[in-house]
């Protein structure tokens, strides 16, 4: 729904209001007084509507736009960081969670480091920062701007981890039934599909958006007030 619709609904009470005035038949002053009333009233709450609309509309918008900045730094920017901190606890961990091609294009050298290296907590510590930011996108995508598809994309990113698959199985349990079958819907995905490079990456998330499972994962009731300001 949107302000096309609510341009028609005045437009609709504007002529109900017409025919209703037109076949008056008793034209005495005061009930013509009345019929004159009872049309600016009618306007009045027309316009009223419509104004609230804008309003409510207006700050839907802006909550969205701050929305969007608040998960990309929760989801994605600060997960960034806790890599980048927790590098040297888990090197092969966080080398898994980008694609051989990511990391030349950045200019990586690749580093070899015995699983001794390899400290258990801090992956757990961060595979659970994943598997909770794709809890957290799942629940809040109605408030979000990015789009699933480019969320899609990172964590197809994330999932190719071979680490971050054996750290789904122990973690499981933890998240919600959504979250559960999100996280088995996503490295199925990835055991079959290898983007080699970023346009493949981008439409990997595009092709699992328009995946029909994960329609039903990401299916919920939403309420009026989500339909009239999408």
């Amino acid at each position: 729904m949107n302000k096309i619709f609510f341009i028609v609904l005045l437009i609709v009470i504007m002529l109900l209001f017409f025919l209703f005035f037109v076949n008056v038949h008793d034209t005495s002053i005061d009930k013509y007084s009345n019929r004159i009333a009872q049309g600016f009233t009618v306007i009045l709450m027309a316009t009223n509507i419509y104004l609230t609309y804008l309003i409510l509309s207006e700050a839907s918008n802006e909550r969205k736009k701050n929305n969007t900045l608040a998960i990309t730094d929760n989801c994605w920017i600060k997960l960034l960081k806790d890599i980048q901190k927790n590098y040297n606890n888990c090197p092969k961990f966080c080398q898994s969670l980008f694609f051989d091609w990511q990391l030349k294009q950045m200019g990586w050298i690749k580093e070899h480091y015995s699983s001794n290296n390899e400290k258990w907590y801090t992956i757990s510590l961060l595979a659970n920062k994943i598997f909770q930011n794709w809890e957290n996108v799942l629940t809040i995508k109605m408030l979000d701007e990015t789009g699933l598809d480019i969320w899609l994309s990172t964590f197809i990113q994330f999932a190719h981890s071979q680490y971050l698959r054996d750290a789904w199985y122990v973690s499981r349990s933890s998240y919600t039934k959504r979250t559960k079958e999100f996280g088995d819907l996503i490295f199925d995905y990835v055991s079959k599909n290898h983007p080699k490079n970023a346009e493949e990456l981008e439409l990997a998330g595009q092709q699992l958006a328009q995946n029909k499972m994960f329609d039903k994962i990401v299916e919920k009731k939403i309420n009026i007030f989500a339909n009239i300001f999408k």
